[in-house]
């Protein structure tokens, strides 16, 4: 999501009377605006300046990005919190309606997922595929064996995730 937004570009009007400054700019009342998604994320300074090789690079998956570390002060911590630093699901008036019921869902299935079962990626470091819209995957699927905790459950223990 943070690579390649599901929304590419946000599109607004100044609504407040008179118009609004922004960085320097002035915008006049009623003025169309387009945020591109991906190069306001691409460009976002705590990571943009990373070399390719960098495990911080915007190309690779470095969930600490979004951590502080360890005795940051308040402030690196809000840094990370600022609104518009995640927008999978847009923002503001617009809003996905769908919002809270994804994020539950999401939760209740990991929960289930990680108290009941020992993962591995049944094909480690299968390269990934660009297709000219949506989001990379992996050119044969992602293998995940699922392997009961505690003994029971049925199945092969076998996943596949869906490319849709």
């Amino acid at each position: 999501l943070r690579c390649v937004p599901i929304v590419g570009q946000l599109f607004r009007r100044v609504v407040v009377p008179g118009g609004l400054e922004v960085g320097g700019f002035w915008l006049p009342h009623g003025e169309a605006l387009v945020l591109d998604v991906a190069d306001a994320l691409g460009t976002d300074a705590r990571w943009a300046g990373e070399p390719p090789a960098s495990p911080a690079h915007l190309s690779k998956f470095h969930p600490a990005r979004w951590i502080a570390a360890p005795g940051a002060g308040p402030a690196a911590v809000e840094a990370l919190k600022r609104e518009g630093a995640w927008i999978p699901f847009g923002g503001g008036p617009r809003l996905c309606v769908g919002y809270r019921l994804a994020e539950a869902e999401v939760k209740a299935m990991l929960c289930v997922l990680l108290r009941g079962y020992a993962w591995t990626v049944a094909a480690p470091g299968t390269p990934l595929v660009k297709p000219p819209k949506g989001l990379p995957l992996p050119t044969d699927g992602f293998r995940v064996c699922f392997a009961p905790l505690g003994g029971g459950g049925g199945g092969d223990g076998l996943g596949r995730a869906k490319e849709e």
